[in-house]
């Protein structure tokens, strides 16, 4: 007995059941998505020093990424202390128009960070972190152009900071799971 609408189409059966067969072939061989990836810190309870005022959205980032992977923050006694300074920001010319208008911008941004050992007193880890990316630029769409430059800037601190998450899940004392 068949149901009123329901038509089958053998077709259509074949390739649902060919995506399944490969999603579950790809997930069991390991395969996942770049950027998924978790990187745990063994740097557990830690002091976060950020500029909340002038980097309000990578600090709020930083600060949701470290409680969403357990650690535990702590304005005290923490014996760790990660500090997160201002990203900075730079553009420039790259190519410009017959018209002596610009037509493309590289813009690059840097983010540096420090993580230190709050007994004894020493910094274990540091760096200054840089991306650079191409836009082009249209004087004909001056706020298409900013709203794009602005979604390059967020995208931008989003990488820098799964960098300096990975940086630091790799640091020396990864190996250790530290605690007070």
């Amino acid at each position: 007995m068949r149901l009123l609408g329901a038509v089958h189409h053998p077709e259509r059966t074949l390739r649902c059941v060919a995506a399944v067969l490969l999603l579950a072939g790809l997930s069991a061989c390991g395969y996942s998505l770049r950027g998924s990836e978790v990187h745990a810190l063994p740097f557990s309870p830690l002091i976060l020093e950020c500029n909340f005022k002038s980097a309000w959205q990578v600090c709020q980032n930083v600060q949701n990424r470290l409680e969403r992977q357990g650690v535990l923050l702590d304005d005290n006694s923490a014996p760790w202390r990660l500090v997160v300074h201002t990203p900075k920001s730079r553009q420039r010319v790259l190519t410009i128009a017959g018209d002596a208008s610009t037509e493309e911008y590289e813009l690059t941004q840097s983010l540096a960070y420090a993580l230190y050992s709050t007994q004894p007193r020493e910094r274990v880890l540091h760096n200054e972190l840089k991306l650079s990316r191409i836009y082009r630029h249209q004087a004909s769409a001056l706020v298409a152009k900013e709203r794009e430059r602005h979604s390059l800037t967020r995208s931008m601190h989003q990488q820098l900071i799964e960098i300096m998450f990975r940086e630091l899940a790799e640091a020396p004392l990864a190996s250790q799971q530290i605690s007070p």
